[in-house]
């Protein structure tokens, strides 16, 4: 439900440069390294439909034999 409150941006606010600016301090905030992660298929599945979220660079998918 929606209140009766209002919100109204300020005379100098620019939604380009605040995106800007929030993506770059998100992007350095990512670690960068390595990790080795055990995953079930539907896991896996599903990570790899949300990888391009992240860039995807570096990704290397390895199966490990049944057991």
């Amino acid at each position: 439900m929606l209140g009766d409150e209002r919100f109204d941006l300020p005379q100098d606010f620019d939604l380009g440069v605040y995106r800007v600016s929030y993506l770059d301090d998100f992007q350095a905030r990512c670690y960068i390294g390595t990790a080795a992660v055990r995953l079930s298929p539907w896991e896996c599945r599903r990570l790899l439909g949300n990888v391009a979220l992240c860039g995807g660079e570096g990704l290397r998918l390895h199966r490990d034999r049944p057991r």
